[in-house]
Parts: C-alpha cells; structure tokens; sequence
C-alpha cells in the first residue's frame, strides 16, 4: 500500500514501465477474531476469490455475482437487484467470541494441546453466538501462515468421540423409550463383563445400589450400559438415528462433516452398544444435531 505522496513521487520519476494502478483489499480489523468463521479474501488465477469460512460460502453474494438467499445469518442487502456486492450480518456476538478465543488459548497452552475449539449457541434459535478455534491465524496475513491445518474449521470438519458427555444422551433415549426412569435403581459392582471385555468405572470403583440420577451424577460407565440395555439394541440406534446425530446441520460454511455412528449401525455387537452408551466407538463433531435439539 502506497501513501498519495509516494504515488506522486514516483510519478514525477517517469520510468519507463513502472505504472500506478489502484486494487480491492480486504481489510479484517478484527485480526485473529474469528478468522476460521471468516475466512479470507485469496487469489484465484488472476482475480480475486474468497477462501474458507463465510468468504467462500457466500462470495458470489459479496462480490455482486449472486442473489441474496435464506440463511442462518442476518442478511443486510446493500445495492439492488443489480447484483451489487451485499453486506452479511453474522449473529456472532464480539464479546463472547473475544472471552472464548482468549480462554482457548490458555487452554491450549497449559494443556499442551493439539488444539482447542468451541462452540456457543442460542439454543432457542440455533443462532451461532460464537465459534472458535487454536491456532488459527490473522486473514490479514493468511499469506505468512506456515502450516494451512490452521485454516481448517475444527468446530465444522473435524469429528472426535464425545465420552462422557454422551451420557446424557443415552440416558434420554432409554428414559423417553420408557425403559427406566430416574429413580430406576441397579446395582453397581464397578464393572461389566461383555463379549469376552471388561468395561470399568472411570473411577475404579463400585457404588452399589445406584439411580439413574446418580449415574449421571457420579458418570458410571457401568450404569449407562445398563441404561443401554434396558432400552434395546434395535431402539438405542433408531434414537441415535432419530436425533440426527450423523448428519450435517446445514451451517452457513463449506465443508461440515456429519457425526459417524456406522459401529451400531452394521452390526449387533454387544460390545459395540456398550461402549457407544458412554460415547466410544461413535464420533461428531463439535457442532452437531446435539448442539441444536
């Protein structure tokens, strides 16, 4: 970028092949903030395209090649029906997004993780409030970026095994199927025996008499099985396929990846229900159907 007295200087010069000429920039005076939701302004052959995150997604509609179409975010539409370059409203809210990328960071670092990502929803609307990721990188600067992995969305193209937190979901299905319910009682002796495997609690330790309540409370792996088997083999599947946990949920970038649930969808392994029950053998990625149901 020249300053107008730079421009004039050399023009005074008069060199012969040296010429002015102006070029459409991008600026992101956010930085970092929310680059991986973003996404750039990159080169396409001779011309310009937007790379990654919302910049890709809806480059027709910013650079005036397109129309304005529903979406899960505000559309501000600049310009008319002359397909002029139109204005996009996310309903990404700063502050929020500000504390998330600051957290993750340090999450990052006292960990020592790979990396670190999140997710906040309206879980009323299904409006996205903030999503985030490290490392990510500046889109200001996406040029000097070493390692491209970091332009990847983790949130929307990465699946990982949920654990525990699957529990929860387990516990749903077999309640609402009407094959237990809170109060429901069994017998915790710290460990199941299935298929030739042991599966332990998480703590090492058995509990006895126990509710389902206090399944969740204490996370027994030996409980949610239990929970799991109550309900049945065939019904645990059609409620993980009924909450629409291996597909996409049509979020506003390219690229998302739906959850994987193929290991009790093939076959009827005891084993394989089993360790779904707590979230092992099954993947989703962080955004998912259970984040908006």
């Amino acid at each position: 970028e020249l300053k107008q007295d730079d421009v004039e200087k050399i023009k005074q010069l008069n060199i012969k092949g040296i010429c002015i000429s102006n070029e459409l920039v991008r600026m992101y005076p956010a930085g970092n903030l929310g680059a991986n939701i973003l996404g750039f302004w990159g080169f396409s052959g001779a011309g310009r395209k937007g790379q990654y995150g919302i910049e890709e997604y809806y480059d027709s509609l910013l650079s005036g090649k397109g129309e304005p179409e529903l979406s899960s975010y505000k559309l501000v539409v600049s310009g008319n029906k002359n397909k002029e370059p139109a204005d996009l409203e996310l309903t990404i809210d700063y502050g929020i997004q500000f504390m998330i990328e600051r957290k993750l960071k340090e999450l990052y670092e006292n960990l020592d993780a790979d990396s670190a990502s999140a997710v906040f929803m309206n879980p009323r609307t299904g409006e996205i409030l903030a999503m985030a990721q490290y490392p990510s990188f500046d889109p200001n600067k996406y040029n000097k970026v070493k390692n491209i992995n970091v332009f990847k969305n983790n949130v929307i193209q990465s699946v990982f095994e949920l654990g525990s937190v699957f529990k929860p979901i387990t516990m749903a299905a077999a309640i609402d199927g009407g094959a237990l319910t809170p109060q429901t009682v069994y017998e915790d002796t710290g460990s199941v025996h299935i298929s030739g495997y042991t599966i332990n609690n998480s703590d090492g330790k058995s509990h006895g008499l126990q509710t389902m309540t206090e399944v969740l409370e204490k996370s027994l792996n030996t409980g949610v099985i239990f929970a799991q088997q109550q309900l049945g083999k065939k019904k645990f599947r059609e409620y993980l396929e009924g909450f629409q946990l291996d597909k996409t949920t049509g979020v506003d970038l390219l690229g998302e990846v739906g959850g994987n649930i193929e290991n009790i969808k093939n076959t009827n392994r005891d084993i394989n229900f089993a360790t779904a029950s707590f979230g092992q053998g099954i993947s989703f990625s962080p955004l998912d159907r259970k984040s908006v149901v």
